[in-house]
């Protein structure tokens, strides 16, 4: 029980710094490198990001106008979900 609650704790707490990595220019150049190589307007793909964070992958997918629905998140840290 005190395990679980130092996880839950210890997630709650990365999910405010996670968000940072966006301001990492190597961080921002592989977000951009995945979606080139997945290509998803042209091919129609939908994609599951599993243990997707906060959703920078799919934040940068629609900052370049494409629709969000191609790409769908999950993970298992509700706080970063909330974000």
């Amino acid at each position: 029980m005190l395990s679980r609650f130092f996880t839950v704790h210890f997630w709650n707490f990365y999910a405010v710094l996670y968000d940072f990595l966006n301001d990492l220019l190597p961080y921002q150049e592989l977000l951009a490198k995945t979606l080139s190589f997945l290509n998803l307007s042209q091919t129609g793909l939908k994609v599951l990001d599993a243990g997707c964070g906060t959703g920078n992958l799919r934040r940068v997918f629609s900052d370049k106008g494409e629709k969000q629905q191609l790409i769908y998140g999950m993970d298992r840290s509700p706080a970063k979900l909330k974000r």
